[in-house]
């Protein structure tokens, strides 16, 4: 994956600009094939991505049996008992994402962008918009945007989580409905869990 991502990057500008003359010779057939054999690779890189950032788990993903008989969610989920820890959960949890969508996703979702793309199966196409819109909240972050996702989901997990797990009568969580990034994904898991819990 290093490798795949790395060697793209460094070709990206010749593509492209083999593209261009492409055009301009009119060689239409050639590069159709051309482009679309391309962006196809662009999007295959793209959603190899998105499978290796669920390995071996989700990003902020809870542990898969978690141990209700705990007080607190957040040491119920996350096996989490301190601050410190869950200052060092949190950073681990974002720079992941980061590295990930800075080093693997861009480079792809940049060429698609400058080569305009054709519509995109489904799947394809909610796969791009995630790494996109995660990109995009990152950016937001580093701008110390408050209603930036990254945000909104820590601080779920600084006012929320602490909570006992008896306390399921409390104002609930906010979802991040419509913006599907790794960040409001990972939150609407993580709500219904907690919902989950609560229900029965």
């Amino acid at each position: 994956m290093d490798h795949a991502t790395l060697n793209f990057s460094r070709v990206m500008t010749s593509l492209i600009e083999i593209l261009d003359v492409l055009g301009q010779l009119k060689f239409t057939e050639t590069e159709i094939w051309f482009r679309t054999a391309t962006q196809d690779y662009a999007v295959e890189l793209i959603n190899r991505v998105d499978c290796l950032s669920k390995k071996p788990r989700p990003p902020y993903a809870p542990v898969l049996f978690p141990d209700w008989s705990n007080p607190v969610f957040l040491d119920a989920l996350f096996d989490i008992q301190s601050e410190e820890g869950l200052r060092n959960y949190l950073l681990h949890q974002r720079q992941r994402v980061a590295y990930l969508a800075f080093n693997y996703a861009l480079p792809p979702i940049s060429y698609l962008t400058s080569t305009e793309y054709a519509p995109l199966k489904a799947g394809d196409a909610d796969t791009l918009v995630k790494w996109r819109a995660t990109l995009e909240q990152l950016e937001k972050r580093r701008r110390k945007d408050p209603a930036g996702h990254v945000q909104i989901l820590e601080k779920v997990f600084h006012d929320t989580l602490p909570r006992r797990t008896e306390d399921c009568n409390r104002q609930p969580i906010p979802l991040l409905a419509g913006h599907e990034n790794v960040f409001a994904i990972s939150e609407q898991v993580l709500v219904a869990r907690i919902e989950g819990y609560c229900q029965r």
